[in-house]
């Protein structure tokens, strides 16, 4: 009898436990999902509709392209690469942070040299030709085109399909970022260490370096210089956090190195304003470098690694942390103006992989817990945020009032930059991982399947489709597009809509 006592005694005392058990996985649910519910927005706080995200981006005149310049060998050693250390005492004194500009500066001109030209056959192809020579020209100076990182290319440039392919690379390995461009020179690097300087019109190897060290980001282009981040050493599948990283700087006519600054693993993709180097690294800090002499002006720490960009602007550095934070720093100081963390849920705050855009008076960022945000940009307040259904590393694209970002979950979004609220949703069937690029009214990104897609960005609706493609796809010069696929780079020039030889379907 007492045995069936006490058996009923356990029977009761683990029932209670698994009632216990279950009202804290109710509690925490219930806990979870309302910390973690969307915030809707309104035009009442922190949105100034005269922030247009094209503002920054400045165009040369239309004018014809000069001609080629003759490719030169690849270079059959790299430059030697002297040890990380300061700059020489005779370095340029680094510019005075007051001096800062919203503008990026270009690189001159390589000097043209005359090269045979490809004859045109038709006059289909005549007639795309011409418009390209006369087309307006764009410095694509750093990753995301303008210091506010929106990746909206200038409403002059009218360039949409049907394109037609003017020449194709084969890189080696993975292409994980896109290039820059300027005065007829894309500058481009590899997951495993290879830095390629190429004719825009050909494809053709001006120069190269090896640098043996993982390269996951797009490079900047100030004056002369040609900006490089540069992980831990190559192949990339294991990553060695311990590594040093370091900024490079290299000549733009020779790739000779000028200069490098060492810190952790650098994964951020440079940003230059004013002559001033922005960078983060794996070792939790955000620097502050002078372009023209790699000496360090500023450095702020953060909680966890800084993989992504930098952006700029009213004289303040927004960035995002592994520790699920985005900061707002002083441009001249590095001083903090506001930090700012993504809901807290019962997995954290997530990590801020993703660049911010900065447009309308507001920071807008993705996060790793998957979803996108909208903080004011003067108070750091939470303005908005949305759910997608899974991991967001995109950045996100900004363009008549609405923000597009790509998710793991396989579909692209289009939010109201407004609101949060959902404008369109398109089913890309694979994880998206890069960002995208809004171009005369069209919206482009690749997915992991190996697809580009260029879609209406008022509806959703798919106008081009390319079968190549894995992170960011497109950038343009105002003449041509190129498209990064995994290893491959192509060029493409507008065709005619009835010709044979239009590139995707």
């Amino acid at each position: 009898m007492s045995a069936m006592r006490g058996s009923r005694r356990a029977r009761a005392a683990l029932a209670a436990v698994l009632v216990l058990m279950a009202a804290a996985v109710v509690g925490a649910w219930v806990w979870n999902d309302r910390q973690t519910r969307d915030v809707r927005g309104s035009a009442e706080k922190e949105f100034v509709l005269t922030e247009s995200p094209e503002l920054e981006v400045v165009l040369a005149p239309a004018q014809p392209l000069p001609p080629a310049s003759a490719p030169r060998s690849p270079l059959s050693a790299p430059a030697p690469t002297p040890p990380a250390s300061s700059p020489p005492a005779s370095a340029p004194t680094p510019t005075p942070p007051a001096a800062l500009s919203s503008v990026p500066e270009a690189p001159p001109a390589p000097a043209p040299v005359p090269a045979q030209q490809s004859p045109i056959s038709t006059a289909a192809e005549a007639a795309a030709h011409a418009a390209t020579m006369t087309a307006p020209r764009l410095t694509w100076s750093s990753w995301g085109l303008s210091p506010s990182r929106t990746r909206v290319v200038p409403r002059e440039i009218a360039l949409r399909p049907p394109f037609k392919r003017i020449w194709a690379i084969r890189s080696g390995s993975l292409m994980e970022y896109p290039p820059v461009v300027a005065n007829g020179r894309l500058y481009v690097g590899t997951n495993l260490g290879r830095f390629l300087a190429l004719e825009a019109e050909s494809g053709e190897i001006v120069w190269e370096r090896e640098f043996g060290l993982c390269i996951a980001a797009s490079p900047a282009l100030f004056e002369d210089i040609v900006l490089v981040s540069l992980m831990d050493p190559s192949p990339c599948k294991e990553h060695d956090p311990q590594a040093p990283g370091f900024l490079v700087a290299l000549d733009v006519a020779s790739g000779e190195e000028r200069w490098r600054f060492e810190a952790g693993v650098i994964e951020s993709p440079p940003l230059v304003v004013g002559g001033v180097v922005y960078i983060g690294s794996w070792d939790r800090k955000v620097y502050a470098i002078d372009a023209r002499s790699g000496v360090k002006l500023w450095e702020f720490e953060t909680g966890d690694r800084v993989k992504g960009g930098a952006s700029f602007r009213d004289g303040t550095v927004f960035i995002g942390s592994y520790d699920g934070r985005v900061y707002a720093l002083d441009a001249a100081s590095g001083a903090l103006v506001w930090s700012a963390a993504g809901q807290l849920g019962l997995a954290g705050r997530g990590r801020v992989y993703s660049t911010p855009a900065l447009a309308y008076g507001r920071v807008f960022v993705a996060n790793l817990d998957g979803k996108v945000y909208a903080y004011g940009a003067t108070s750091g307040e939470l303005i908005w945020s949305r759910s997608t259904g899974g991991f967001v590393y995109s950045s996100p694209a900004v363009w008549e009032e609405m923000v597009f970002v790509g998710s793991f979950d396989k579909h692209f979004y289009a939010l109201d930059a407004v609101t949060g609220d959902m404008r369109w949703r398109f089913d890309a069937k694979g994880p998206i991982i890069g960002s995208p690029t809004v171009m005369d009214g069209l919206v482009y990104f690749s997915t992991t399947k190996a697809k580009t897609f260029a879609l209406d960005a008022r509806s959703g609706e798919v106008v081009w489709v390319f079968p190549a493609g894995e992170y960011s796809p497109l950038i343009t010069d105002g003449q041509r597009v190129y498209i990064v696929g995994h290893s491959r780079l192509f060029a493409f020039e507008p065709a005619e809509p009835d010709s044979d030889d239009q590139a995707g379907g």
